[in-house]
């Protein structure tokens, strides 16, 4: 059996050798070569991206006041965890972003009212009892 593909001169008709056709190369205008004076560094630009600010404290705040908020009906670890809070909320207020320590102090300051006036809806359910 003779193979017409055996012979090391002759290729087989899938496998064609293909000349790369050349394309144009386009060529750019040459910009003029700046050359920084002598004595001086070469200046470096670096781009970096912003870093995002963050006010730990006014997150802090305004959790510790949502906190207070969920657990409202706990008495002392309401107490506590709307005093803090406040005080968190207040001190983030005056670093940026603002957002959060906003909301935060807002949360507490209710949550506070909310608290006097319980204790004292308390004070004269107390007084009443005692007076009947």
């Amino acid at each position: 059996m003779d193979n017409k593909y055996n012979n090391p001169n002759q290729q087989p008709p899938y496998r064609q050798d293909y000349q790369q056709q050349g394309y144009p190369q386009q060529s750019y205008p040459q910009q003029p070569n700046y050359q920084q004076p002598q004595g001086y560094p070469q200046q470096i630009y670096v781009n970096a991206a912003p870093q995002q600010k963050s006010n730990g404290i006014g997150v802090a705040g305004f959790v510790l006041a949502l906190l207070a908020l969920i657990f409202c009906w706990v008495p002392v670890l309401d107490i506590i965890l709307w005093l803090l809070g406040a005080i968190f909320s207040i001190i983030g207020i005056f670093k940026a972003p603002r957002g959060l320590a906003i909301a935060g102090t807002i949360i507490s300051f209710i949550g506070i009212i909310i608290l006097i006036f319980c204790f004292a809806a308390l004070i004269g359910l107390g007084t009443a009892a005692a007076a009947w």
